[in-house]
C-alpha cells in the first residue's frame, strides 16, 4: 500500500493546542510534524498487520481499517 492518492494528500488544520498534557508528557512538538497523517501512512507500508484499534467488538489491523474504510 505505498504512494498517496488525493484523498491521503488534503490537508486538514490540526485542532489541537501546542502544548496538551499528553504532547508535553511524550516530548511530541507538533512543528516537527506538522503532517502526522503522513507518519501514519509510513507505518502502515512498514508494519500492516500491527493492530490499529481496539475495542470490545475486538483487535483490528491497520491494512483491514484501511481496506474496510475504503469500501
Amino acid at each position: 500500500m505505498s504512494g498517496t492518492t488525493d484523498a491521503q494528500t488534503t490537508s486538514i488544520a490540526d485542532p489541537v493546542a501546542q502544548d496538551v498534557p499528553g504532547a508535553l508528557e511524550i516530548g511530541f512538538d507538533k512543528a516537527d510534524h506538522p503532517n502526522c497523517s503522513d507518519i501514519l501512512w509510513q507505518n502502515l507500508d512498514r508494519n500492516p498487520d500491527a493492530i490499529a484499534v481496539s475495542g470490545p467488538a475486538g483487535d483490528m489491523c491497520r491494512c483491514a481499517l484501511i481496506k474496510e474504510n475504503r469500501g
